[in-house]
């Protein structure tokens, strides 16, 4: 594990870079799918604003509906960011943007599924270096053992499954792994279709992810609900986007 960077936690450089990446690789992909430099800078940025704010939103919301998702963290509101949330509210800024069409969204919005679930692989890597998510114990030949300063530490000592000096955890899931892994293979399925000159790339590419999620977020051994109810809204407007007829993308993203 790599809890600190420079002295900053893992957790928020990820955020913080995968932000940058985005900013600095969606416009381009914009560009190149028709659309103006400014206006795609411009968007981008709300939607990375949209991201952080959903994302701080959901887990000061969590607190207040869903206090024992919490057990083991002390009562700090600042802490954390609840990823579904920010994705929920990104996707229906999108949603919007394609019914009126700004900046022609509704044939260049395959352009940010690259861009996107790379960005969110990232903050993946960022929780499984920083710790502070993880799975049930597990046998399984991937599985990492965390240190006593991790809240699985705390959560397995309590429930009286480690000795006295045990000084890391019992092997566990390597759950962040496997949502950068899924967010990589969204993007993956995007650009398929996008190749194939058929159907709705960035909606596959969000029923892919968010289908995915929903059973990942059950490997959990304390279940957080409100990403469950998050990833089940996003998959269910990938899955009625795919139903609609949409034009076919113009141009490939930029890779």
């Amino acid at each position: 594990m790599l809890p600190y960077v420079a002295g900053i936690p893992t957790y928020y450089a990820a955020w913080v870079l995968a932000a940058v990446a985005f900013l600095v690789w969606a416009p381009r992909c914009l560009v190149r799918a028709g659309v103006g430099r400014f206006p795609a800078t411009l968007f981008s940025m709300a939607l990375v604003i949209a991201v952080f704010l959903g994302a701080k939103g959901t887990y000061v919301l969590e607190r207040v509906l869903c206090p024992s998702d919490f057990p083991f963290v002390a009562p700090n509101w600042l802490a954390g960011f609840r990823l579904p949330g920010g994705l929920s509210l990104a996707v229906a800024i999108l949603s919007i943007g394609q019914r009126l069409d700004l900046l022609r969204l509704r044939e260049s919005m395959h352009a940010l599924a690259a861009p996107a679930w790379a960005s969110v692989a990232f903050v993946h890597l960022g929780c499984f270096l920083n710790g502070c998510c993880f799975g049930l114990p597990s046998t399984t030949p991937w599985a990492v053992s965390l240190s006593k300063h991790s809240v699985v530490f705390l959560q397995q000592a309590r429930a009286g499954w480690l000795p006295p000096e045990a000084a890391h955890t019992l092997p566990v899931e390597p759950l962040p792994l496997y949502f950068a892994v899924l967010a990589l293979f969204a993007a993956a399925s995007a650009r398929v279709l996008v190749r194939q000159t058929r159907g709705n790339p960035f909606a596959l590419s969000v029923a892919v992810y968010s289908g995915g999620a929903v059973g990942l977020e059950l490997l959990r051994p304390v279940k957080l609900w409100l990403n469950v109810v998050f990833y089940a809204w996003l998959c269910a407007w990938a899955l009625l986007s795919m139903m609609q007829r949409a034009p076919h993308p113009r141009v490939a993203p930029v890779h």
